[in-house]
């Protein structure tokens, strides 16, 4: 699971002691030659920029060993060893002696929940003001109609753990932000987050999104094939997704071959260019890619069939095939689902 990053120390005080007492030594001899001076000077400065490098190196294999557990990576003084830092649970443990009172509660999302009726309306007013704070979106827009439509009603359906959620982030009782987030069999998707813009200055984006990491640790603790963590989309451009490039080790997808690429080799490209290929291996294709419109199912008069199926009936029923038109647009349907979804999702066709 992604966990924080921390930069690198500088080198250590006694590797520029070491470097002080050979320059002195060079500057408190009498004797030789100014060119062997400099030549013990170059050595000793070789010497100590390999130590260094060396240095570095090893304390970056320990970092990413430390992120690999899920640690924070960071160097903690230990009588001058390096000892291990916090792991995300450890810093989103609350402290029940503190002076406010926080917690977290999930609820299926479900009109016919009773826990989520109940808190509807309350949910439904923070949304409201995160919408016009944030997006300025006017209060007839995300109107009560618009909320259900976009983070209430769900295709998933409920299965034991698995299913839409919402993650309600309570303080002192009230509610001051809710993640919304889909938990699938193998990784849990963060689908939107609204908060309380009165809270902003408590960066409840980062604060929630590493709840949902810890969270998705907790449940990969029971469920071994639930591993994996989405934010959903990146946008570069965009400064209010920003912070999602910020956790580590984070990958984007790449828009071409479709495998997954690390973000640090990622943002350069998105610099340089508002599209890229993040794959650098050029022969690297995407394995699912669609390719024959024959592969599409198709859901006809209530009845699923395959295109070539359907392409035949459709011509008993009208002496007439499918348009040229129709079939660019199933093409197109094909294309952006890939060949695996387009042979077991129906494609409506009245």
């Amino acid at each position: 699971s992604p966990s924080t990053t921390t930069p690198l120390p500088t080198p250590c005080s006694a590797a520029k002691k070491d470097i002080q007492h050979h320059g002195n030594m060079d500057l408190d001899m009498e004797t030789g030659s100014s060119s062997k001076s400099s030549e013990a000077e170059n050595l000793s400065n070789g010497r100590e920029h390999r130590q260094g490098k060396a240095k570095q190196m090893r304390r970056e294999r320990w970092r990413q060993k430390q992120l690999a557990k899920g640690l924070s990576g960071e160097l903690e003084k230990n009588g001058g060893k390096m000892s291990e830092g916090k792991s995300l649970e450890d810093w989103l443990k609350y402290k029940p002696d503190s002076l406010h009172k926080f917690q977290i509660r999930i609820v299926s999302a479900d009109l016919e929940n009773q826990t989520f009726l109940d808190t509807f309306e309350e949910s439904l007013s923070v949304y409201q003001k995160y919408q016009v704070a944030v997006h300025g979106d006017s209060l007839t827009k995300c109107n009560a109609a618009q909320y259900k439509r976009f983070l209430c009603k769900n295709p998933l359906s409920q299965d034991g753990i698995y299913g839409a959620f919402h993650r309600h982030y309570l303080l002192n009782g009230k509610i001051i932000a809710v993640g919304v987030i889909d938990i699938l069999p193998n990784c849990v998707s963060s689908v939107y987050l609204y908060y309380d813009p009165d809270y902003a200055f408590l960066s409840l984006g980062t604060y929630t999104s590493l709840n949902e990491m810890g969270f998705v640790r907790s449940l990969h603790r029971r469920f071994s094939a639930l591993q994996y963590y989405y934010l959903g989309f990146y946008i570069h451009s965009c400064p209010k997704m920003r912070y999602k490039g910020e956790f580590s080790p984070s990958e984007l997808c790449c828009p071409e071959s479709y495998t997954w690429q690390p973000i640090q080799q990622c943002r350069p490209l998105l610099d340089a260019a508002p599209y890229a290929r993040f794959c650098p291996n050029l022969e690297t294709v995407d394995e699912n890619a669609f390719k024959l419109i024959k592969d599409v199912m198709v859901l006809h008069h209530c009845k699923m069939m395959s295109w070539s199926e359907y392409a035949m009936i459709s011509g008993q029923e009208d002496q007439t095939q499918p348009s040229d038109t129709e079939k660019e647009e199933v093409t197109q349907y094909g294309e952006l689902v890939g060949r695996i979804v387009a042979a077991r999702m129906l494609l409506y066709r009245p």
